[in-house]
């Protein structure tokens, strides 16, 4: 069912292959050979549904290029079709900018009643800091949503904040605007998703009868990193009853942020185990000696076991966990805090002492906050100490 784009008139050597792209999408179904290809301009789908196949993601495989400042595949955003009916599929290929700062690389809107956003071995690719995408995911909608060894490459790992503007600002994005655009699951597994203000971003917006909600989120074996903000953000605007807060379940991975690593406005379950975190150190400009590195507002359950946190010689942070805005329900398991030391480099410059004032901070509104004795807490400073609902207790 798959039509080659070579059929349409794709050529690796045009300098765009915009048409032959779009001829192929109006099928439905796109495959795309080995070599680099040249598209400076959207490719619209409607309401269709888009399957789209490449030759891999490696040295020799399937590469498409753009420099152009709008977005490259843009799904349910038709003209006369406002959502999308239809499920969006790719795989195997790497999406690439050549120019600065321009949009989005996926663009996708869905109902519930989608059939669903689906990405395995894609990468996310950028010619150097100033040539990147904006966002490499906008999805707002999405029933079911599966990303499997998706990678993104570009710009989150330089910390200057005057380099702001050529970043990727958000890795990608997962909105719920409404109760007919409801996000179900979004799973990842094996991916690396990074941005320079965040990784992934969850938006639910609107009022208790018409807003939109997310019902989970899960993350296996992922990586990403973030520099002025939280790589993974939950945003519920504004807070509401008698809406579903999502679950989180993360296992096996290994993520870094400047400050604060999640910041979550609610969630209903949370999981995190067998996990290797680290807290980087902060950009100049930004003083983060305040912030909580895992912040979690109104978590129903929560459950933190055999992961281990590290903060880079450098960092600030106030705690490495924190329970907020009436908790409940929270236990710690067997984990390792660690507060590096500091050092000087050959160039003289010193690294100082990364800071931390407490490993885990349970605030006195959070109710059944539970303590399993056996976790290392490591070269923390004068205030090195675990709070658990007002009370200390001595670092081991």
């Amino acid at each position: 069912m798959y039509k080659d784009v070579t059929d349409y008139g794709a050529n690796p050597n045009a300098a765009d292959n915009w048409a032959a792209f779009q001829a192929a999408a109006d099928t439905g179904f796109i495959n795309i050979p080995p070599g680099d290809w040249a598209v400076e301009r959207p490719i619209v789908t409607g309401s269709r549904p888009l399957f789209v196949r490449g030759a891999g993601m490696a040295t020799g495989g399937t590469r498409i290029l753009t420099k152009q400042q709008g977005d490259l595949f843009v799904h349910g955003y038709g003209a006369g079709q406002p959502i999308s009916d239809g499920q969006f599929s790719m795989r195997d290929l790497v999406l690439s900018t050549t120019g600065p700062g321009v949009g989005t690389a996926i663009k996708i809107r869905q109902n519930m009643n989608s059939g669903g956003f689906f990405m395995e071995n894609v990468r996310f690719g950028s010619f150097g800091t100033s040539f990147n995408w904006s966002r490499y995911i906008d999805a707002e909608g999405t029933t079911g949503t599966r990303l499997v060894n998706v990678k993104g490459d570009g710009g989150s790992y330089v910390t200057d904040p005057a380099l702001a503007g050529a970043q990727v600002q958000v890795g990608a994005v997962f909105r719920s605007p409404n109760k007919d655009a409801k996000i179900f699951v979004v799973v990842l597994e094996d991916c690396d998703i990074s941005g320079y203000h965040h990784g992934i971003k969850f938006e639910v917006q609107g009022d208790a009868n018409t807003g939109g909600s997310i019902e989970g989120i899960v993350m296996e074996r992922c990586g990403g990193r973030s520099v002025t903000g939280p790589l993974i953000r939950l945003e519920q605007s504004p807070q509401r009853g008698g809406w579903r807060s999502p679950y989180f379940n993360f296992s096996h991975c290994n993520m870094e942020g400047p400050g604060t690593l999640m910041d979550l406005d609610a969630v209903s379950e949370f999981r995190m185990h067998d996990n290797l975190q680290f807290i980087g150190q902060a950009p100049a400009g930004f003083n983060l000696a305040r912030e909580d590195y895992i912040k979690l507002r109104s978590v129903d359950r929560a459950y933190f076991d055999r992961n281990t946190f590290v903060a880079y010689a450098g960092s600030k942070l106030y705690s490495f966990i924190a329970a907020l805005g009436s908790s409940r329900d929270v236990h710690f398991g067997v984990n390792a805090f660690e507060v590096s030391r500091g050092y000087t480099l050959p160039s003289g410059e010193v690294i100082p002492n990364a800071s931390a004032t407490c490993g885990i901070y349970c605030e006195g509104s959070t109710t059944g906050c539970t303590y399993t004795p056996g976790s290392k807490f490591r070269n923390f400073d004068e205030f090195g100490v675990q709070k658990i609902n007002g009370p200390t207790i001595p670092t081991a």
